[in-house]
């Protein structure tokens, strides 16, 4: 359920999702290289529905898939469901692949745990200077009365973690005895080493 506040952002459940429609000016000009999108919340059902809306108000502006190159999603999130989070990854990388105006990522504020994957799935990554990076070992909730129960669990968590790993692997300059460290406890860093490690193609210097 979406609810209007009065700043005119759209919360979406727990997710914050904001759409700079202050483009209508620039229209005019026939010119514009990108527009601005803010989402922020944890990572889960509501924000992949503030994906859609932003898919979704994108389309109803006709014109502006003629003269934008590029959506910047500006993301604030502390992380959240690794499966809400791979279906995001999932919709921006088809939405990437079948499109010219590409979804493209902003840190913002703090990106830690599946906030990370779903930045790396953007066509490109920027960052600015104050935000904060976390990176850390699978984590779930061990609400289990069978041991057998846990030991398949433990499985499909491995998995998991070999999928995100990977994603690293294949958008980042790291290696797989970097990366295989950077999950071995949590990790805090900032945006020089994160542009360091390849997570983020460029830092916003002002």
């Amino acid at each position: 359920m979406s609810k209007k506040l009065a700043s005119g952002d759209l919360k979406i459940g727990e997710c914050i999702y904001y759409p700079d429609f202050n483009y209508k000016f620039n229209l005019e000009s026939g010119v514009m290289p990108y527009i601005d999108v803010s989402i922020k919340g944890d990572v889960g059902d509501d924000m992949l529905l503030a994906f859609y809306k932003m898919v979704e108000d994108f389309k109803n502006e006709p014109r502006l898939s003629e003269i934008v190159q590029e959506i910047r999603v500006n993301l604030f999130s502390y992380g959240g469901d690794i499966d809400a989070g791979l279906s995001i990854i999932d919709f921006v990388n088809k939405w990437n692949i079948e499109t010219e105006n590409k979804i493209s990522f902003v840190s913002t504020g703090c990106i830690a745990s599946m906030g990370i994957p779903i930045m790396l799935s953007g066509d490109k990554r920027y960052s600015y200077k104050s935000c904060r990076f976390l990176i850390h070992d699978v984590s779930c909730w061990l609400g289990y009365d069978r041991l057998k129960a846990l030991e398949e669990n433990m499985i499909g968590l491995v998995a998991l973690k070999d999928m995100v790993k990977q994603m690293f692997k294949e958008k980042t300059k790291m290696k797989k005895g970097e990366i295989d460290k950077l999950f071995d406890k949590e990790h805090w860093f900032g945006s020089k080493e994160a542009l360091e490690y390849g997570i983020i193609d460029e830092i916003y210097d002002f």
